[in-house]
């Protein structure tokens, strides 16, 4: 067998367990199945095992790592892009796509990117409600931040 074999042969397996265990969520398995394939060069079946995690695993880090993860480069910058790009192409795994939002959101707002980071804050809005309540959370806080450091009054409402 070769690997491409060995890897529809695991894909199979998993799928199969998947289907004989509906409504069953197993995390390790869900990885499994991927990275297979990833491996395989299935990005959209990846994404999509990447979207049933993080619904069952509130903001799985592993997920975010392999979501944010560059062949070419580990920059924040590029890391920052691909996650936007993900949230662009994919916007039917609202998982996925809140996540990557916040994640690029709070990439950027580590940098000093105020400005930049309160419109992927406020994309993630619209998602799941963990997520929606997250990027709100944070986007709130960091406009209020935005607003101090410009020396003006800030005013809250909830």
């Amino acid at each position: 067998m070769d690997e491409a074999q060995i890897l529809g042969s695991r894909i199979r397996d998993l799928e199969n367990w998947f289907e004989g265990h509906r409504g069953v969520y197993d995390g390790l398995k869900r990885d499994e199945l991927r990275t297979l394939y990833i491996t395989a060069g299935d990005e959209t079946k990846g994404i999509q095992q990447s979207d049933i995690i993080l619904a069952n695993q509130f903001n799985d880090e592993k997920t975010l790592l392999v979501l944010s993860a560059s062949s070419t480069d580990s920059s924040e910058v590029v890391s920052v892009d691909r996650l936007q790009l993900i949230a662009a192409r994919f916007p039917q795994f609202q998982y996925v796509r809140s996540a990557s939002l916040t994640r690029a959101a709070d990439l950027l707002a580590a940098r000093g990117q105020v400005k930049a980071a309160l419109a992927p804050y406020r994309q993630a809005v619209s998602g799941p409600t963990k997520y929606s309540e997250l990027a709100k959370s944070k986007y709130l806080k960091l406009k209020r931040t935005d607003v101090n450091k410009l020396g003006r009054a800030y005013v809250g409402r909830k």
